[in-house]
């Protein structure tokens, strides 16, 4: 519940931004000093409709700055960042170390 409500209050604020900033369809911009790398891509996946599949064993949080990126191109550059594999078949978004 917790992990639920913490990802709802970061898509609150995802969502501002990116109307604040006059995004188009399907971009995301939002900054954060430190955000857990696995809340990210949770979010990521909230965002797309897809369901997150995030491996537990993933940790660390580091410092996010898009602005008006698509979605997808922000995970698949936070994944290369972290070293992680980014994989989205069948409505789910599966993060998991390479």
């Amino acid at each position: 519940m917790k992990y639920l409500l913490a990802t709802l209050l970061l898509f609150g604020a995802l969502m501002s931004n990116a109307s604040a900033a006059k995004c188009k369809r399907g971009e995301v911009s939002f900054n954060f000093s430190k955000l857990p790398v696995r809340e990210a891509f949770a979010i990521f996946a909230d965002y797309a409709g897809l369901k997150p599949r995030v491996d537990p064993s993933i940790r660390g949080s580091e410092a996010m700055y898009f602005v008006c990126t698509n979605w997808r191109v922000a995970a698949e550059s936070l994944a290369r960042q972290q070293h992680l594999r980014l994989e989205i078949k069948h409505g789910v978004m599966y993060v998991h170390k390479k």
